[in-house]
């Protein structure tokens, strides 16, 4: 038997392994501890608290997790960061049998985004990171690091920015029917962004 079979022998035998695991064991899959698990390193990842109405771990195709009426908190003033209807995280397995929660893609369903700069200047959206990234190549791996991911979707979003600090006065802008698509290539160095939105 060639060596190149043997390794897809084991491979499949360690997938089905795993799957078998999480599977057939009530601990890990019961929704009180998924939302302590899961819900604990999505927040340390994410430097935020996150409150979630329904946790489900989908195991057929792929393993993901299935959030639904997530929230996510500004880290200083508690308000909403973003919300969504549902936000899917398709996760790697070796790392999830180590107990490690590593995304591979990341979908988000109408979800709501509100992007506020205050009066001395701050972006919430900067809240977690004791400076913003100077070069592109580390605002890609703040991204990878954060999301730990190499693709997201948006799906129907609303955006509104919110600028406290113009001289002018308070501005907002809103966008919706927010469609956007995201790959991070590190090994180039490099993302790919596409974003299609209404202006009103």
């Amino acid at each position: 038997m060639s060596a190149f079979r043997l390794i897809g022998i084991f491979l499949i035998i360690l997938l089905i392994g795993g799957i078998a695991f999480l599977w057939f064991s009530p601990r890990l899959t019961g929704e009180d501890y998924l939302k302590e698990f899961f819900l604990t390193q999505l927040e340390q990842n994410l430097g935020r608290r996150i409150d979630v109405h329904r946790i489900k771990l989908v195991l057929f195709p792929k393993i993901r997790l299935e959030l639904s009426q997530v929230a996510i908190h500004d880290r200083q003033s508690g308000q909403i960061l973003l919300s969504a209807k549902k936000l899917n995280l398709v996760l790697r397995l070796l790392p999830l049998l180590r107990k490690q929660v590593v995304g591979k893609r990341l979908s988000i369903e109408e979800p709501v985004l509100t992007i506020r700069r205050d009066r001395s200047g701050h972006w919430n959206v900067f809240e977690s990171f004791s400076r913003v990234p100077a070069t592109d190549e580390e605002a890609l791996n703040m991204l990878s690091r954060i999301f730990r991911i190499r693709e997201a979707t948006l799906i129907n979003g609303t955006v509104t920015v919110i600028d406290e600090a113009r001289p002018d006065g308070v501005r907002t802008v809103k966008l919706e029917s927010v469609d956007a698509g995201l790959t991070i290539r590190l090994d180039r160095g490099q993302a790919d962004l596409h974003v299609s939105a209404a202006h009103r």
